[in-house]
């Protein structure tokens, strides 16, 4: 699995069909668990807004079903 593009707010990857399940998790962890984490870390930032992300695979671009997924609220 590799990320091929960005477009604006969209991630473009490559992935082979048996890595599917492991790819949502990875994007669900990544761009709403860790984001609190890795601002603190890095720019001294508290972040507290709500964040979430949609995730599909499929053969093309902007097509496949989306899942959506929210941060755990830890306030």
């Amino acid at each position: 699995m590799f990320i091929v593009n960005t477009v604006h707010d969209s991630i473009i990857c490559e992935l082979p069909p048996e890595e599917v399940d492991i790819f949502h998790e990875l994007c669900k962890f990544c761009l709403t668990e860790q984001t609190d984490r890795y601002l603190k870390d890095i720019y001294n930032v508290t972040f507290v807004a709500p964040l979430g992300c949609g995730v599909s695979t499929a053969s093309h671009w902007s097509t496949g079903k989306e899942f959506t997924y929210e941060k755990e609220n830890t306030i």
